[in-house]
């Protein structure tokens, strides 16, 4: 696999290498003609042929390695889409109203399409699927190295996202099946030691122990399961918008008790970087156009098209269902409201709370998977080329997560988390990063393509610096 990884003549005469002793027998039995094809072929490809896509092509066939169809790398993309920003939605469209919302979730859609289009691009061009691979051959290794702390941060940031969004859910959950007044005081949700407990709670007991291991086998049963979970979650909103108890008339509910459009600038700064976290895939998209069985830009283009449009499709319609659900109802739009998670609505159904147990699970099994990548990144950056000792792992490990819990301790909620992150490194991985990236290595590109990056670079500086200032300045008030 590692010769695919090469870009260019090189991966094509790697390849060749690779079967050596399948030319040595050809030799033996079909004499100097055969040779002398074969060596035809290698010097088209290192003088760069016609005839080198081709007989490349015919090479790679016979090698075996793990790859995806068009459907597995649809699945993959919605897979690693899906999540915790499907919860945030509704809270999208309190707080802007159902259009102004629905136009930041497509418009973050497209941007992130475009930038993980980026990304394609040069993975088309190097052969290479990781940021650190593209700092290195453009940057030189110290850079690389810059990159990936940030790329290593980035992952414990989904990993700190992730408890500060169950030590919420948790006691929750426990609450509405035992009820917490049974509980000792410590365990209660409301205080601040009682998040500092199933914080804790959660971290020691359950995360800890997954993220110590360097491989997890079942990786793809976590991703599926966590895709089967949200879709039953979206399925339940949206049938939940037909119970006569919660909307009694729909149409008189789109008539007379939402707001369309609400514009404001807390709004806006509350909006974006919802819309925006919600389609944070662009760190996977070189991955799954790798296991592409037939790479081509056209393929990969109609994967990301359909994927986001599907994934844009589902957001929207949790986004205005879960509005409806609970306007008019000031119980829950303050829960919502304070909360900013569609979960910890109290609504009394239990189809929703065997929804909030599946996603709950989802989110506890799956964010150990964000721990191995960034043990791996760390890993190259401390001993590049070897692998952590058995000390070295639990130690890192150890550290990793004190770091994540602590810093989920001081975040009261989900919402505040998708802003932190999501105006500070989530936009310099997902958005400048690959910019910067495809200017550099497509330099042949079309002209408005290359202003198109520059005024992402511009526009997402701009932005995130404006966001994070609202964000801080309602906090000192």
């Amino acid at each position: 696999m590692n010769g695919h990884k090469m870009g260019g003549r090189d991966a094509n005469f790697k390849d060749f290498n690779s079967f050596a002793p399948f030319t040595d027998e050809v030799v033996k039995e079909e004499g100097q003609i055969a040779l002398s094809k074969l060596e035809s072929k290698k010097n088209c490809i290192l003088n760069g042929s016609k005839e080198e896509n081709s007989f490349c092509a015919s090479l790679r066939k016979k090698i075996s390695f793990k790859q995806g169809g068009m459907k597995g790398s649809f699945f993959n993309l919605i897979a690693c889409t899906l999540g915790i920003g499907t919860t945030v939605m509704p809270y999208l469209a309190l707080t802007n109203g159902i259009i102004l919302s629905s136009l930041f979730t497509i418009c973050g859609a497209y941007l992130c399409y475009f930038c993980g289009m980026l990304l394609v691009s040069c993975a088309e061009k190097t052969g290479m699927d990781k940021y650190e691979e593209f700092t290195s051959i453009l940057f030189g290794r110290n850079i690389s190295l810059l990159v990936g702390w940030f790329n290593t941060l980035t992952l414990l940031g989904y990993v700190t996202s992730s408890i500060v969004f169950l030590k919420s859910l948790i006691p929750h959950v426990v609450d509405e099946f035992i009820g917490l007044e049974q509980l000792p005081e410590i365990m209660n949700q409301e205080t601040y030691k009682g998040q500092i407990f199933w914080a804790a709670l959660y971290t020691v007991m359950m995360l800890l122990p997954l993220s110590l291991p360097r491989k997890i086998g079942v990786l793809r049963f976590n991703a599926m399961f966590g895709a089967i979970c949200t879709f039953y979650l979206i399925i339940c909103i949206t049938l939940m918008l037909f119970d006569a108890e919660l909307v009694p008339n729909i149409g008189e509910a789109f008539n007379n008790n939402i707001v369309y459009v609400k514009f404001t600038f807390e709004g806006i700064a509350d909006g974006i970087p919802f819309a925006v976290f919600a389609f944070m895939y662009q760190q996977n998209v070189p991955i799954i156009y790798r296991e592409l069985n037939q790479k081509s830009y056209r393929k990969m283009s109609i994967v990301m098209i359909s994927g986001t449009t599907f994934a844009t499709f589902l957001y929207i319609v949790v986004s205005i269902c879960g509005y409806l659900e609970i306007v008019g109802d000031q119980a829950k739009i303050e829960a919502l409201r304070a909360n900013k998670s569609i979960l910890e609505v109290p609504f009394d159904k239990p189809s929703f709370k065997v929804a909030k147990i599946a996603l709950m699970l989802t989110v506890a099994c799956g964010t150990p998977l964000c721990v191995l990548p960034a043990k791996d990144a760390f890993e190259e950056i401390y001993v590049p080329g070897r692998k952590l000792s058995f000390k070295q792992n639990i130690f890192t490990t150890l550290v990793m997560l004190l770091g994540c819990f602590l810093c989920a301790v001081l975040i009261p909620n989900i919402g505040d988390a998708i802003t932190i992150f999501g105006c500070t490194l989530n936009p310099l991985m997902g958005f400048i990063l690959p910019a910067v990236f495809y200017l550099k290595i497509v330099e042949d590109e079309k002209k408005c393509m290359r202003i198109s990056c520059y005024a992402i670079i511009i526009f997402i500086t701009c932005l995130c610096c404006w966001i994070f200032y609202k964000f801080c300045d309602s906090k000192l008030q």
